[in-house]
């Protein structure tokens, strides 16, 4: 590609098209608390979602211009992903050539974190792009210093926006520090970056939340509450002994080998610049240390100075290593491999792996899902009454832009997260008219009342297929069980009703 123009229209075509196709929308998990908060803000957030003010007013803002929807709300996390893959492209042709640099923007618009995060409402995107156009503008500092500086104000809105950024920003300074040894010149540089960050970071957070709540702490003690001491891991840190989980340790070596997230992207690029490491530039030395310090910060370090709190063994925590992986694989291909041959096969191999990925992927067995078809069947009938979990009520409450529906309560004793409603929404579970919108992924309370064999069932939206189920025959799909969502959406009748 010589054509800077032609790479750049390429790049944007294959961005939008591939976050259209596989549009996540909401999740029901953190999205809900930052939605929540856009449609109901206050001066004094409640959790860390709350807390994240620049995603949660950029959310506001969306909504106000284009009301509710959930495009609308992806529009924060779009701009994030679409900094991203242009600073990816940008950077690779300004280190090394046209050629590069399309590779890089093409490696981006198909990474497979990025497609899933774009468009589902939390931070992490929106802070990924400041994080790659400052990590950018680091990079790019040796042909123009001032560079440094800008770059290190855009790492101090990423941290900003979301605090767990702040771990990459350190650790890129540090590899910044260290790309030379013995690192006698590059320390002043990247300590430049990583105080002009931490300073702006610090800046934007005090100043907004002594002007909001009167105190500049305030983040910080939201998160300590709510965050630092309610953690549920994915992948616990110990056993119910007391002593390490073997799959604790191995998780992240598993994951950068390959990954839902990377694919090989990352195992791949790291193992080819190791094997070059002599004969590599400055620039993918320095990449090569960021992605491997991370890695290993995020993996086995604590997010908590007086006491050992990793971080959970999710590869969203891994975002920031979404440019520099990139850059470091379309570099390898460019410096390292010297065949034309060669370099289309990595590139296929990786994408077609990402492709395989995103179909395996997608909101097809996410709860919020299950919670659209329930609401709308609500909706196509005004004149009954239906009950459902409180979890799900949640989402509604949210699917309907922040307003309680109508003709849906709770049983008597369940709470709502983010609407306080009258006695005339509940309904008591030994009332023999109960009409219950089921969730099957939500666990109800009493149970007896969506188990029983003494109640009437009725699907009233069936299961769907992963997207890749769609390349197989209808025989193989229904063979094959695994590759549908299960199970379906009820309603739930007491059968004497």
């Amino acid at each position: 590609m010589k054509s800077p123009i032609k790479s750049m229209c390429i790049l944007l075509g294959l961005w939008l098209l591939l976050r259209v196709i596989f549009f996540e929308g909401l999740w029901g998990f953190d999205d809900l608390f930052h939605a929540n908060f856009a449609l109901h803000p206050k001066s004094h957030p409640a959790n860390h979602w709350e807390s994240r003010l620049l995603f949660n007013s950029a959310l506001a803002l969306s909504i106000r211009l284009f009301g509710f929807k959930e495009w609308v709300l992806a529009l924060p996390g779009l701009i994030g992903s679409l900094a991203f893959v242009m600073a990816s492209w940008w950077t690779g042709r300004k280190l090394w050539d046209e050629v590069t640099g399309f590779l890089s923007g093409i490696f981006a618009c198909f990474l497979v974190l990025d497609i899933t995060h774009a468009s589902y409402p939390v931070a992490n995107s929106l802070a990924n792009g400041f994080c790659a156009v400052g990590t950018s503008m680091v990079l790019l500092a040796d042909k123009r210093r001032s560079l440094s500086l800008i770059g290190g104000l855009l790492l101090g809105i990423s941290i900003f926006t979301h605090l767990s950024f702040l771990f990459y920003v350190g650790i890129f300074a540090l590899a910044v520090s260290l790309k030379e040894w013995p690192p006698l010149l590059e320390w002043r540089r990247g300590s430049l970056v990583f105080i002009i960050a931490f300073v702006g970071f610090l800046t934007l957070n005090f100043s907004l939340y002594a002007i909001l709540t009167g105190n500049p702490l305030y983040e910080f003690s939201v998160v300590s509450k709510t965050h630092l001491s309610n953690q549920n891991f994915a992948v616990p840190l110990r056993l119910s002994s007391g002593e390490i989980n073997p799959a604790w340790i191995w998780w992240p070596f598993i994951n950068l080998v390959f990954s839902k997230a990377f694919g090989i992207l990352i195992s791949l690029s790291v193992v080819m610049a190791i094997l070059k490491w002599p004969k590599l530039e400055m620039s993918l030395r320095l990449i090569t240390l960021t992605i491997l310090m991370y890695w290993a910060y995020a993996s086995f370090g604590s997010q908590h100075p007086f006491r050992y709190l990793p971080l959970d063994h999710d590869t969203r925590y891994w975002y920031p290593l979404a440019l520099p992986a990139c850059l470091l694989m379309a570099g390898m291909l460019k410096s390292h491999v010297k065949t034309n041959r060669w370099r289309f096969g990595g590139v296929a191999l990786i994408v077609t792996i990402n492709i395989i990925l995103l179909l395996l992927s997608g909101n097809w067995g996410q709860n919020v899902e299950i919670s659209k078809e329930l609401l709308h069947y609500a909706n196509m009938s005004p004149d009954s009454f239906f009950v459902t979990d409180p979890y799900t009520y949640d989402e509604m409450f949210i699917l309907q832009g922040g307003n309680p529906p109508k003709n849906i309560g709770l049983l008597i004793g369940a709470k709502a997260s983010f609407s306080h409603l009258d006695d005339s929404y509940y309904r008591s579970p030994e009332d023999p008219s109960l009409k219950i919108l089921y969730n099957p992924l939500q666990e109800w309370r009493p149970r007896h009342l969506v188990l029983s064999a003494n109640v009437k069932r009725q699907e009233i939206a069936p299961p769907r297929y992963r997207m890749i189920a769609y390349l197989f025959p209808h025989s193989f799909r229904e063979r094959f069980s695994q590759l549908i969502r299960k199970p379906a959406a009820q309603l739930i009748t007491l059968e004497n009703h």
